[in-house]
This record gives structure tokens, sequence and C-alpha cells, in this order.
């Protein structure tokens, strides 16, 4: 499963074009960034497994979630993990934000920052996914529906943007059913710092026995599909215009992840897609900001021969 069920695939060689394009889509759609535009949409769990059997892939994810619970109390405060009765959700949520393979697949709703992830290491062409979490939702309900006891129908669609139903919900349907295929918008109840500072939120998908796109196919007909799935390819210099562009609406690394570490790797975007010109000024500007510091210091320290008589 690839690009060819996937129906728009829009190239942009200019940034300007490609941001009046992200400003179109309505509030309802979440995007991706993909350093790669080959890529394909694909959880860290898949990739981990794709050397197994799919039948195994379930099993693998329980023992994933099995060896977090018993050793996350050994890293993390009791204050950060869920409960004893925490649902799956909530556990795949903090194993998704420490690095462990899960189900589950990191969007945003902005459409900068899903650019920013897309640009900032792009060594080829990049690709901003965009995906329409209304046209989720409705097809999660027919499913739902089918599955679970007699639902209000009315009622269901609240439910499904309540984190604290949503939960229940997906307790419900993705672990005490045979697996059904389909991809639902998730957000835990307790959300950690990135994911609010990043508008984060992620897509679930149904069966992990098939793959992320299988899943999303599963929601609909493939042609239906095409319609609320969409992807933006940036060629490298319209990467490089993003960046720069970007930086000035301080969406970088130290502002998605708050911490010394963010801070630090945002250094290198200070001077991504700057012309010689302003490298130059930059670094003159710096060495007098070193000076004037100098000279503050020095000024602080006492004159040693202030105390001779």
């Amino acid at each position: 499963m690839n690009e060819e069920f996937f129906g728009e695939t829009l190239s942009f060689d200019n940034w300007d074009e490609l941001r009046n394009h992200l400003d179109s889509f309505y509030p309802s759609w979440v995007f991706r960034g993909q350093r790669r535009a080959k890529w394909p949409l694909q959880s860290s769990l898949e990739r981990v497994a794709q050397s197994y059997d799919p039948k195994f892939r379930m099993d693998l994810e329980r023992f994933f979630v099995f060896q977090f619970k018993r050793r996350a109390h050994n890293y993390l405060s009791s204050s950060l993990l869920p409960s004893d009765e925490g649902s799956s959700l909530e556990w795949l949520a903090l194993m998704q934000h420490h690095g462990a393979p899960t189900r589950l697949l990191d969007f945003t709703k902005s459409p900068y920052v899903a650019s920013f992830f897309a640009a900032e290491e792009a060594e080829d062409e990049c690709a901003v996914w965009a995906i329409d979490t209304g046209w989720c939702r409705g097809e999660a309900q027919l499913k739902i529906i089918d599955r679970c006891d007699p639902i209000d129908f009315k009622s269901l669609d609240f439910q499904l943007r309540n984190p604290e139903t949503l939960c229940k919900i997906v307790e419900k349907v993705f672990f005490e059913t045979p697996p059904i295929s389909w991809v639902l918008p998730v957000e835990p109840y307790r959300m950690n710092e990135r994911l609010t500072v990043q508008q984060g939120c992620f897509l679930c998908q149904g069966d992990v026995g098939h793959s992320f796109e299988e899943n999303l196919v599963g929601s609909s007909e493939p042609d239906e599909v095409r319609n609320y799935v969409k992807k933006l390819v940036m060629p490298p210099e319209t990467a490089k215009e993003a960046l720069y562009d970007l930086y000035s609406m301080n969406i970088n690394r130290a502002s998605l992840f708050p911490g010394i570490d963010g801070f630090a790797q945002s250094l290198k975007h200070q001077i991504v897609s700057r012309d010689e010109e302003h490298l130059v000024r930059m670094l003159e500007e710096t060495l007098i900001d070193e000076k004037i510091e100098e000279l503050r210091k020095k000024a602080a320290r006492p004159d040693p021969l202030s105390s001779i008589d």
C-alpha cells in the first residue's frame, strides 16, 4: 500500500504558494511532516514489527505495553504515570512520548508545525500529510454502532471528541473486540507539555495486523479516501524557504521542545536559508555582543590597586 491509494499529491516549488494552500484547510484537518516524501504513513510499531508475521503484531504490542508498565516507575514519578486503572490509550500515549513502539502516529493541528518537522532535516523532497479527522470520526461512528452495544448516535460524535469518554470507547473497540480496520483521531485525557506546545494529537489504527495505510483504506472506499488524505511535497529549496519563514514565526526546536535540549538543537536553524552577507552580519553582531559582555564583567570586577593606601 503506498502513493497510488492517495489520490492527490501536490508539489510546491514556492513556500508562499504552499503556505496559502495550508491556510485553506478546514479546522478538522490534522497534519504530519515527514522529512522524506517517499516514506509511507507508518506507526513505530509497524516499523519495528514489519519483519514478523502480521498476526503476531498484537501480541508484540501487548509485550511492549506489559514491559513498559512494569518498569516505567523506575524512571518516572508516580504523578506522571496513569493509575492502575488507566486506559490503554493513556499508556500508549506515554509510551509514544518516550519513544516506545506503539500503534499511534503523531500528528498536529498546526500545518506550520508539521511543515517544520518536514523541512528541518530534509535531504531530498519532504512532505506534509493532511487528513480530515471529521471524515475519520464519521467512519468511526459507523464502526462503533455496528460493533458495540446500542449507543446514542446523536451523542457519539461528542463522545469521540471528549478525551475522557474517548478513552473508554477506544478501550472497548480496540482492545476488547476482534480488530477492525479503521483510523481514529485520539488525545489522552492528560496532555503533556510537548503535546500542548506542538498542538499535537494522535491517529490510532484499529487493526495492528494491517498497515496504517490499509487501516485508512478500511475506513472507507479507496476513491473516497482520496478526498480526505492529501500529500503536499516540498523540494529542498522550498524546505529552506519554509524554515526561514517558520523561524521568524518562532516555530523551531526551542519552542516546540521546551528545555535545554530543544534550545541547543534550535541553534542550527538560526543560520538556515541565510545568505553569506547576513551570516557575516550575524557573526559581527556576536563579536560586538561578546566585547560588550567582556567590558561589563571587567567593570564589575574590583580594581586590585584600589585597596592599596
